[in-house]
């Protein structure tokens, strides 16, 4: 049987509870609130609501069930994608606290909207006259992120492990009595060209065309950093799996370990690891994807693995078992 080592997690874990109790029923409890709140101020609304300002004076007026269920549908839909990819197994290990965190944080943010558009035309005449809540919804999201980072410690996460896979025995390349080997590959970071200067520069220019001259920086530093994560040398040798950026900005890696095993495997897609780049996961994993296809992944005792990109997978893998079946002997 196949599995994926680096999703392969019972469902039925303390993680799932934790999932459970510290982000899906509290944030589902947050969308309910304000559905409920919603329904008490009714009374007290004017027939439209104001929903969209321009130059701090209200441009769009709707009718109250059009203004806040699609906005609460949508924080449904958010918390339900998280569902699913708890449901699915995609949720287990690589990117699970910045996907619990963003999958409510967003709903939390939509639920907090609804209730600032109402709130703040309570008893109004005219929905004309409601103040432009640009301001406070500023305030709003940095509320709803900092209950996004407070869930995803609540959830928590999961070990990564190989356990289906260890049945099948490591391929190993023969080495002669003293024979040093060293295996070396470059990759390009594809992601981070588009993410970093692809984005970066579509910042800039938007900062250069709109008032918010403040992208511009931002897109700036975003080309800064993305350049050099664009190549990678991925080096194996006797002293483990190595991961180096252009200049050695960002160094990844895990040295041999009497008990870790390096198997090729095949990603399919991103959502295998929740998305490509630098991937952070539970017990110390940690992963550098640039694109489907070959990885090199490494487990170690603990649940712990380091996972990378790279062509000819298989050859690099076999020299770090080797590496590992001469130090332990």
């Amino acid at each position: 049987m196949t599995s994926n080592p680096m999703t392969d997690v019972g469902h039925s874990s303390p993680g799932g509870a934790r999932l459970w109790w510290g982000a899906v029923i509290p944030t589902a409890g947050i969308i309910l609130g304000a559905a409920v709140v919603l329904l008490g101020w009714y009374p007290l609304l004017p027939e439209l609501l104001a929903n969209q300002w321009k130059d701090g004076a209200v441009s769009t007026v709707r009718p109250f069930l059009a203004t806040v269920a699609p906005i609460l549908a949508s924080a449904v839909a958010a918390l339900f994608c998280l569902l699913v990819l708890h449901w699915t197994g995609k949720l287990d290990g690589w990117g699970r606290r910045l996907s619990v965190a963003a999958l409510t944080a967003l709903p939390a943010f939509l639920a907090g909207t609804t209730l600032l558009l109402a709130g703040t035309q309570r008893g109004l005449p005219d929905p004309y006259l409601a103040p432009d809540p640009m301001w406070n919804v500023a305030w709003l999201a940095g509320v709803a992120l900092a209950w996004g980072v407070v869930a995803c410690l609540l959830a928590g996460g999961t070990p990564l492990t190989a356990a289906d896979r260890e049945a099948s025995a490591p391929e190993i390349l023969p080495l002669a009595d003293g024979e040093r080997a060293l295996w070396m590959r470059t990759e390009t970071g594809w992601v981070f060209l588009a993410a970093g200067v692809g984005g970066g520069l579509v910042m800039v220019l938007s900062g250069l065309l709109t008032p918010f001259w403040i992208l511009s920086l931002l897109g700036a530093v975003l080309i800064v950093l993305g350049l050099p994560l664009s190549r990678w040398t991925v080096t194996v040798s006797s002293a483990g799996v190595n991961v180096r950026s252009v200049a050695g900005l960002v160094l990844l890696g895990t040295p041999v370990h009497p008990d870790a095993v390096a198997r090729a495997d095949n990603l399919a897609g991103p959502l295998e690891v929740l998305g490509w780049g630098l991937r952070i996961g539970a017990k110390g994993s940690k992963g550098l994807i640039l694109r489907n296809g070959e990885v090199l992944a490494v487990n170690r005792p603990g649940a712990r693995s380091f996972t990378v990109s790279v062509k000819d997978a298989a050859t690099g893998a076999a020299l770090f078992n080797a590496e590992v079946q001469r130090q332990s002997d």
